[in-house]
């Protein structure tokens, strides 16, 4: 309920094949188990009957265990491609990956980074400079494709505040912290709630996981 942006990236996925089938959307979370959840998530939505019915040119009948679908693993879904005369897309619609995957043979259209680090990568020095070499590595993969990472910051020296720094995304950076103005952007949230969420975290991982600043306020 506190974390709405893997749903909105997910359904954006969705959007992004309705609107042009030919996509080569890469899907990027923390670990495969966790992309092969998402991906799941995402065949179901396309299997609703409502939205066969609004795209039946895009969203073939799944069948039984998504069969009738060109095709369809734990990792990898296409619905069906557009059959143009001297085209053959390389890879599918979408290609759901784990930190450290290797990636080969494809160039995707699109990339959506979700929370690809967590608190294991940060309390680990060689997880971080894996994940670092794995940024790295997706430059080439993802020459022409743009890359939306949506993320909530660990430490002021985590790959996402170095990207920050570093203007990977140049000035193409959304932060939105818990409040705005004093007043908190959820609806639903008082202060004694929020209290009572936070009350076992520590200064430093409220003001990282709820404020997105990676250092707390009387260290600064």
């Amino acid at each position: 309920r506190y974390h709405l942006k893997t749903t909105w990236t997910k359904l954006k996925i969705i959007q992004d094949i309705l609107k042009n089938p030919e996509e080569i959307v890469l899907l990027g979370t923390n670990t495969t188990t966790l992309a092969k959840q998402e991906l799941s998530w995402i065949k179901k939505v396309f299997a609703q009957p409502i939205l066969r019915r609004l795209f039946p040119d895009v969203i073939p009948d799944p069948g039984k265990e998504f069969n009738g679908w060109e095709k369809c693993t734990e990792t990898e879904l296409t619905l069906k491609r557009p059959n143009k005369m001297g085209y053959i897309a390389q890879g599918p619609q979408i290609l759901a990956v784990g930190l450290g995957t290797v990636i080969t043979g494809i160039h995707p259209t699109k990339a959506y980074l979700d929370d690809i680090i967590t608190e294991r990568v940060i309390d680990s020095p060689t997880e971080m400079n894996n994940a670092r070499e794995w940024w790295v590595y997706l430059q080439p993969i993802c020459a022409e494709a743009p890359i939306t990472l949506i993320c909530t910051p660990y430490h002021y020296l985590d790959l996402y505040c170095e990207m920050i720094r570093d203007k990977h995304f140049g000035n193409n950076v959304f932060i939105r912290p818990v409040k705005e103005n004093g007043k908190f952007i959820w609806s639903y949230m008082t202060e004694k709630r929020f209290k009572k969420m936070t009350v076992r975290m520590t200064d430093y991982a409220i003001s990282t996981q709820f404020y997105l600043k990676p250092i707390p306020e009387e260290d600064r």
